[in-house]
């Protein structure tokens, strides 16, 4: 089964692999950035009310 794939096929693998693990990891970072932002702005307000 594996061994006429051929170059085509291998690309597409690599696509429907790659391309979920990539979205995935991109969105994490990007839910990582904006705790990071709130977490930040509730110090701030925390340290106004002081």
């Amino acid at each position: 089964m594996l061994n006429n794939i051929g170059p085509p096929g291998l690309l597409l693998i690599v696509l429907v692999v790659g391309l979920p693990i990539f979205l995935i990891s991109r969105s994490s970072k990007r839910k990582a950035a904006e705790r990071k932002r709130m977490a930040d702005a509730l110090e701030e307000i925390a340290k106004a009310k002081k």
